[in-house]
């Protein structure tokens, strides 16, 4: 099973059920000045999916762009990264 083209994955972990979300969006602030070649960035709001509200867990490759692309550290904002594909979870 391709995990990796779902938008978001519904797992058990420690009897637990939780939605990993493997697409996000974000909201960030930013002021570009004509007279400063750099761009200053301020705090990210970032939503499960196309919904506002902030995502329990998302995939490691989403983790791993928004900190590449965005400079987020999505644990900043009490978001778990969580491996769907990991043998300590089960995909439901």
């Amino acid at each position: 099973m391709n995990l990796s083209l779902r938008e978001s994955i519904d797992i058990k972990r420690d009897g637990e059920e939780i939605t990993v979300y493997n697409w996000v969006n974000v909201q960030q602030r930013a002021a570009v000045r004509g007279h400063n070649p750099e761009v200053e960035t301020f705090g990210a709001d970032i939503g499960a999916g196309d919904l506002p509200e902030t995502p329990e867990a998302v995939t490691p490759d989403v983790a791993e762009t928004l900190d590449w692309e965005f400079g987020i550290d999505v644990s900043d904002h009490g978001i778990e990264v969580i491996d769907p594909e990991s043998e300590e979870v089960h995909v439901l």
